[in-house]
């Protein structure tokens, strides 16, 4: 590969000296990026980019080369500091700029694909917007050819570094291969780079460590208090408590999903998992018995409302989303729970609404409800739930595998029936 110096590309002049070649001469603009220029006799000069960095090794055009009787218009017709800085745009473009429309995509150009596939198929727009923040303008602005394994290791040791849980790190990897997976396949010239992202390694989990969980006796005064400070929180609570849901499937249930006489609520599933199953996944309900009195609060709440509109309302009638956290916290807070910890300067409080869950978790499988129905009622896999939960089932093992335990009784002689037998021969 022929180089030449800066000053042989700068002027229209200085580049009507090159020689005509159909090999092009090429300089260095970035770390494995190289800007060229094919000198053509007969038709217009060209510029192109070459990108050779390990095993990826590939050319460009970018377009024809400004000359006297082509004045240069910026997209089809290019000076020499338009072609070189577009040349650099292949690593070193911000988020947000326009990058040219024939070369390899960026990160920042998969991550938009993958939010307009998650608009599109109503999948969770969260997982692309937690990732965004964490990701560097190093990263966003380079091709997805160019991304390599030393790249996201040194991505993921960064967020581990600030402090970030380890399972928050794994979410947002699943989050990023899934986008550079989809970006493969708009893009095909990025099949080949797969093995790059398939093989990002996962960070050892330690988050199997035992959940804080919330004694029944300490249970009631928490919902009586969330009772006392306004009503429609404390059903929230309470029928987050008896179904040991998720807040957002809570916040989905509807009047129709109410069945009284029956002592139960149909609880819509979440969203999570495959984006092409969410959809039908969301629509999917679960039955969760609920006690007489739950049930007939309940019934008073949803008096004169129509069968489609959410059960479970905030004060000013609207749904809950996020809205629980401040007012839960508060009720906690006039019991003494209120530890945390600083994580990316933000307060991670050590117990929140999802402690009720794990409260539910326990106190169902110590109950000896089978694993498959508590999986069903909560939503997840059996898989989360031995890694969560299996901890606080550890001290009654003994009396769990004693239920099942057989007494066989062995049948005994009677002393009086033993016969002695007579000694071998030979011997006294």
């Amino acid at each position: 590969m022929s180089r030449k110096s800066r000053n042989g590309f700068e002027s229209i002049h200085s580049r009507a000296k090159l020689a005509v070649s159909m090999k092009p001469y090429y300089l260095r603009v970035a770390e494995g990026v190289y800007l060229g220029l094919r000198r053509n006799d007969q038709k217009a000069s060209a510029w192109c980019v070459r990108v050779r960095k390990g095993k990826t090794d590939w050319i460009r055009r970018l377009g024809d080369v400004e000359d006297i009787d082509r004045p240069a218009n910026g997209e089809s017709v290019l000076t020499y500091p338009q072609a070189e800085t577009l040349a650099r745009a292949f690593t070193n473009a911000k988020p947000g700029e326009p990058v040219y429309s024939g070369g390899p995509p960026t990160l920042h150009m998969a991550l938009e694909w993958y939010a307009d596939h998650l608009r599109i198929n109503l999948g969770d727009l969260a997982n692309v917007n937690r990732l965004r923040p964490h990701l560097p303008a190093r990263l966003t602005s380079t091709p997805v050819e160019l991304l390599t394994t030393s790249d996201l290791d040194r991505w993921q040791r960064d967020l581990l570094e600030a402090g970030m849980a380890r399972a928050t790190i794994n979410r947002m990897r699943n989050c990023l291969r899934a986008c550079l997976t989809l970006a493969s396949r708009k893009d095909k010239r990025l099949a080949a780079h797969r093995g790059v992202w398939q093989d990002f390694p996962k960070l050892p989990d330690d988050t199997a460590t035992p959940r804080d969980i919330l004694p029944d006796h300490l249970v009631s005064p928490i919902i009586g208090e969330c009772y006392r400070r306004s009503e429609r929180l404390g059903l929230f609570v309470e029928v987050f408590a008896q179904c040991g849901t998720r807040p957002s499937q809570n916040a989905r249930i509807v009047v129709g999903d109410l069945n009284v006489s029956g002592l139960r609520l149909l609880v819509p599933k979440s969203g999570k998992g495959n984006v092409s199953k969410r959809t039908t996944r969301r629509q999917e309900k679960v039955p969760a018995p609920i006690t007489p009195s739950l049930a007939a609060r309940l019934a008073k709440e949803a008096e004169g409302r129509a069968p489609h509109e959410r059960l479970l309302r905030r004060e000013n009638g609207r749904p809950w989303v996020q809205h629980y956290r401040d007012d839960f916290q508060a009720v906690l807070a006039s019991f003494g729970l209120t530890e945390f910890e600083m994580v990316n300067k933000r307060k991670k409080y050590r117990y929140t609404l999802y402690n009720l869950r794990h409260t539910y978790a326990v106190r169902t499988l110590k109950s000896g409800t089978p694993t498959a129905v508590v999986c069903s009622q909560m939503d997840t896999s059996e898989g989360v739930l031995r890694k969560h939960y299996a901890a606080y089932l550890a001290h009654h093992a003994d009396e769990i595998a004693r239920l099942g335990l057989a007494d066989f009784k062995t049948p005994t002689i009677p002393d009086e029936k033993v016969i002695a037998l007579p000694a071998r021969r030979g011997r006294s």
